[in-house]
């Protein structure tokens, strides 16, 4: 499998713009974009068939339906998704809109998730608990696969180098600060793959 672009932004102040440059490119603000149904045509016309996966705009937070204008000869095509924690993503109903409609018509991956109180951009809400247990349940019961982020890097799902898993243990929702370790999903993502194993 080979993964396009990891996290595509979104240069444009308009939805409808950004989902153009990323589907076909274009020039914007005197920037060239390359899209992606350009970047699959090259790939498909060199005969390789590897899975192709996509993300979605937004840092990969979201795809929408424009995503789906993508063909691609071969029909190995998924789309990725980082569905880290925010005002609009921290709900069922906000993942159907983000990502879960689309995976009951295409394949999504979750290629890159963690929820660390500790991150840059973690969550200052106790909810974020309740959010985790939430979202590990809402992906097994619309089979989206998992990858966590990362084995390597300590505060994200592991704490340490030796890969212990971040448990929920010295969270501290108001004393968001990157490198220390603890008040993270780690333990629970253990458990969830332990769970799901046939």
């Amino acid at each position: 499998m080979y993964e396009v672009f990891n996290e595509c932004g979104k240069p444009a102040e308009n939805i409808n713009k950004n989902w153009d440059l990323w589907l076909n490119g274009g020039i914007y603000k005197n920037y060239r974009f390359i899209g992606h149904q350009q970047i699959i045509n090259i790939f498909r016309s060199r005969g390789w068939n590897n899975v192709l996966i996509v993300d979605g705009i937004g840092w990969a937070r979201f795809i929408g339906k424009r995503a789906l204008d993508l063909k691609d000869p071969s029909n190995r095509l998924a789309f990725g998704v980082h569905p880290y924690f925010t005002d609009f993503c921290n709900s069922p109903e906000k993942w159907d809109n983000a990502f879960g409609n689309i995976s009951k018509v295409a394949p999504v991956l979750i290629t890159e998730w963690f929820e660390n109180s500790k991150a840059p951009f973690g969550v200052k809400s106790y909810k974020i608990l309740i959010w985790c247990h939430e979202f590990l349940g809402y992906i097994k019961k619309n089979e989206i696969p998992l990858w966590t982020f990362a084995l390597d890097i300590p505060s994200t799902i592991v704490q340490d180098y030796k890969g212990s898993p971040n448990n929920w243990e010295n969270f501290n929702p108001n004393g968001i600060k990157l490198g220390d370790g603890g008040a993270g999903c780690g333990r629970m993502v253990r458990n969830y793959f332990s769970s799901t194993q046939n």
